[in-house]
């Protein structure tokens, strides 16, 4: 099987209306992939490399003081098939911002630019790092929504 890589899915970044959008995709593309009796995301696969791209890794800051940007594996928008050696300017990117403050952060793993949705327990490892990460998903979702 042939590595698949980012930059051969399609680009979603700019298709998501707010964080939200992006966050409740990411909750139903999770619900789908536990939905089956036997959880197992291969290494090199499409799926996995989808997973990579298009599901919030982080929530990352910007130039903007409380504005934060989800952000996928590679640290582009969430969504996004830029390589790694593309530069993308946080702030341009506005559909995936979020307003937080420090106290809203801390519910989730920081990091000295935010916050980690997942760090070493990475959602296509097995089941139960994958339902943690569906948790964090809707605690981010609960979070986005009480601002």
């Amino acid at each position: 099987m042939q590595n698949v890589k980012c930059t051969e899915l399609e680009d979603f970044s700019a298709t998501y209306e707010n964080a939200l959008d992006a966050v409740e995709f990411a909750i139903k593309r999770m619900e789908e992939a536990l939905s089956v009796k036997r959880y197992s995301i291969k290494r090199g696969s499409r799926e996995l490399m989808e997973m990579r791209c298009y599901l919030p890794y982080a929530i990352h800051s910007t130039e903007i003081e409380g504005v934060y940007i989800l952000v996928n594996r590679h640290y582009k928008p969430v969504g996004s098939n830029k390589s790694n050696r593309m530069r993308v300017v946080y702030e341009d990117i506005k559909n995936l911002h979020v307003q937080l403050n420090e106290q809203k952060l801390a519910k989730f793993d920081p990091q000295i630019k935010g916050a980690w949705l997942y760090a070493a327990n990475s959602p296509w490892v097995n089941r139960k790092s994958a339902e943690k990460y569906l948790e964090k998903l809707r605690l981010l979702k609960r979070t986005i929504v009480s601002r």
